[in-house]
């Protein structure tokens, strides 16, 4: 019973001294001193070395954090190993983050290079059928010098049509112009005699 009253009148096995409140206090206040260089540096005009650098005072205010409100500065040191193992796989994380987005402009560029490529190559191909086109339709289509032929005859047909009989002209108009192409059972449903 005696080694019970000793124990509870001093310090137990691995218990953690305590702290003075101006410790505190002064954890505290260089939290609030490393916020404002955080807000500092927001404002700063660093370009992308300003998240490298406040990611680095976060880093410092998370140690004071969970080594002075947390005790681990007086854990045991298989605890303070098990933390720092955790933080040290954490950059490791934001590492290969920061790789990614560091090299991110080279990979886009790159892809970029290859999709203008192959919409390059979209438009030869295109242009290439828009040529074999032309010229199928071109051998496909009547001789120039029959067209100025049949457009006298359209022009004399509509002539001698009557106000009345322009809706019979138009077709028959059409039929004479089509007519070099056409069949002679076309001609004959058209009303025109054959040639």
């Amino acid at each position: 019973m005696s080694e019970q009253v000793v124990l509870d009148g001093g310090a137990a096995p691995g218990a953690h001294p305590i702290t003075p409140v101006r410790v505190y206090l002064g954890i505290y206040a260089a939290l609030i001193a490393l916020t404002g260089v955080t807000v500092g540096i927001s404002y700063a005009d660093l370009g992308s070395g300003a998240l490298y650098l406040a990611l680095f005072v976060a880093l410092i205010k998370a140690g004071l954090v969970v080594g002075y409100f947390m005790h681990l500065k007086y854990d045991p040191r298989l605890h303070q190993l098990v933390f720092f193992a955790s933080g040290v796989f954490l950059i490791f994380m934001f590492g290969f983050t920061f790789i990614d987005l560091i090299s991110r402009p080279a990979i886009l560029a790159e892809q970029g290079s290859l999709v203008l490529a192959q919409e390059r190559q979209n438009a030869e191909e295109e242009a290439e059928l828009r040529r074999r086109l032309a010229a199928a339709q071109a051998a496909a289509s009547p001789a120039p010098s029959a067209a100025p032929s049949l457009a006298p005859e359209a022009a004399t047909a509509s002539a001698d049509a009557t106000p009345g009989d322009a809706a019979e002209a138009r077709p028959v108009a059409g039929a004479k112009a089509l007519g070099a192409r056409s069949t002679g059972s076309a001609r004959a449903d058209a009303g025109v005699s054959p040639q």
